[in-house]
């Protein structure tokens, strides 16, 4: 009688399965949903006395109980002729500049940009509704008048749940 050994292909078909399975299935939840996404790559100059809306805004779905939530905001900015301040509106609220750093020094060289990166942390108590789909939008203008003027290159915003 002959006997012979063959490995069997069901547990190592299941084991290559179950990688891929658990890569892909990292892969997608390192991913950020379009939504709290937006990048812009035109530059904009704007003009005038604090706050009014700077175009951006991003949106992510809180949780029935309610969860700190982190925006970022990254900018190169030039033309700035003096203090200018950037906050957050949340859900269409006024303008809050009280979330972390509060604006953009004064920088007026010919073609030379600098960046700047704001990280707002936004509490429940800010504002956020839970179960919802809620919006932050960048919002600022000059700190003293209303000639205050920055010109905004390429820029990002994003918001995360806080963990």
């Amino acid at each position: 009688m002959k006997s012979t050994s063959r490995p069997k292909k069901q547990p190592i078909l299941f084991a290559v399965m179950l990688a891929g399975v658990i890569l892909a299935g990292s892969l997608s939840a390192s991913a950020v949903p379009l939504l709290q996404l937006q990048r812009i790559q035109v530059n904009q100059t704007f003009t005038g006395h604090c706050c009014f809306p700077l175009v951006q805004a991003v949106g992510v779905k809180e949780p029935s109980a309610v969860t700190s939530v982190i925006v970022t905001f990254s900018a190169d900015y030039n033309n700035s002729n003096e203090w200018f301040l950037a906050g957050l509106s949340v859900n269409n609220g006024p303008c809050m500049t009280n979330f972390g750093p509060g604006g953009f020094e004064i920088l007026n060289v010919t073609n030379q940009f600098s960046a700047k990166t704001f990280r707002w942390i936004v509490e429940p108590v800010d504002g956020l509704i839970p179960g919802a789909f809620n919006t932050f939008a960048v919002c600022g203008g000059g700190a003293f008048t209303s000639g205050a003027r920055i010109t905004l290159g390429q820029r990002t915003l994003s918001v995360e749940i806080g963990k």
